[in-house]
């Protein structure tokens, strides 16, 4: 029995409006041909594929302080989101750079305070670089799949440990409507 009416092969109507192809009599998730969006236009705010993001600007970091370096906080409404963050430092010639962590929290504070430190903060790497030469680094987080109830805002963050000379960084966030 099929859970969707209509004959295989036509376009059938669902409840929302939208028209997809009837292709077999399998159950949920095997018989309905979902097409995506050809018109170069994003999803509408609220439908599942919406994109958010938000991008901050250099600042100069402290070491070894977790800063919300040059962020920009992301407000999500109710629903269920895949966040991910991208934490990019930028050292001096002389720089000594040790290890860099990326991740999300909900604070906007210059700190992990509160995050969860299992799967969404990340660290590139251990162990030292000396003289980075002014080169740029990033780390990025995991997708973090997170469950909104009310409006939250999430803040990408970055840390640097790094000695001699100076280091700047930039963090960003994006998220995807999954639900």
């Amino acid at each position: 029995m099929s859970l969707i009416s209509g004959a295989i092969g036509e376009k059938v109507q669902m409840p929302d409006g939208l028209q997809v192809d009837h292709l077999s009599e399998n159950t949920v998730g095997h018989g309905v041909s979902v097409p995506g969006r050809t018109s170069g236009v994003a999803i509408e705010t609220g439908y599942v594929g919406e994109y958010r993001e938000a991008v901050g600007s250099s600042t100069a970091l402290v070491s070894d302080g977790y800063t919300v370096a040059g962020s920009a906080g992301l407000t999500l409404q109710p629903g269920v989101y895949d966040l991910q963050a991208t934490g990019g430092i930028t050292t001096a010639a002389t720089t000594t750079l040790t290890h860099i962590f990326c991740g999300i929290n909900t604070t906007n504070t210059n700190d992990f305070t509160g995050s969860d430190h299992l799967r969404n903060v990340f660290s590139s790497f251990h162990g030292g670089i000396t003289n980075a030469g002014g080169d740029s680094w990033r780390v990025s987080t995991p997708l973090y799949r997170v469950v909104v109830t009310t409006a939250t805002t999430y803040w990408p963050k970055i840390r640097a440990q790094f000695g001699v000379s100076t280091c700047s960084g930039q963090a960003s966030i994006f998220a995807r409507r999954v639900g």
